[in-house]
């Protein structure tokens, strides 16, 4: 059993964090190819992240004639109290974004769509990022009467342009 720094080998990669929300969603557990399926991954990297988190004593595997079942172990330590918490908080996540973009753009958006990889949850970060950068810049000229200098309207552009490229990347998919 690890006890030192247990979280740098739990969260060590994006595949053990995928099979971990996978299995936070059932009480029965799932085969290997079960988490593959519902996690959308490569089966090989399932079983590792799989294999991984067992040895840590995060997962157990409940052989059986066929296929094994994997259930993450509630009793553990860690899982009561790191990772059952943080689940709902990342679920809340995207409620909160949405709730601090409507107090930043409220009375000047009707609505609000949310598109694309953000929707497929694949989004990227940097992409709304210009987003973000785009709105603050908008609401200091529309509400603080700042004037733009050469550069920071050459800036704004920039981000504008990486922004519309993304934009159309996904909607020519």
């Amino acid at each position: 059993m690890v006890t030192n720094r247990a979280l740098n080998k739990i969260f060590r990669t994006w595949s053990n964090v995928a099979v971990l929300r996978t299995l936070l969603n059932t009480n029965t557990g799932f085969s290997g190819n079960g988490v593959s399926r519902v996690a959308g991954m490569n089966p090989r990297s399932v079983f590792k992240a799989l294999t991984s988190l067992e040895e840590l004593d995060i997962v157990n595997r409940v052989f059986g004639g066929r296929d094994n079942i994997f259930i993450l172990n509630r009793k553990h330590f860690l899982v009561q109290q790191i990772i059952l918490k943080i689940y709902p908080v990342e679920c809340k996540f995207l409620d909160e974004v949405v709730s601090a973009l409507s107090a930043i753009l409220k009375r000047h958006v009707y609505r609000a769509v949310i598109f694309g990889r953000v929707a497929r949850k694949d989004e990227k970060s940097s992409a709304l990022n210009q987003l973000r950068r785009i709105i603050e810049e908008k609401t200091k000229v529309s509400y603080l009467g700042e004037l733009y200098t050469s550069s920071q309207t050459k800036e704004m552009l920039k981000r504008l342009d990486r922004f519309r490229k993304w934009s159309l990347e996904i909607l020519n998919r």
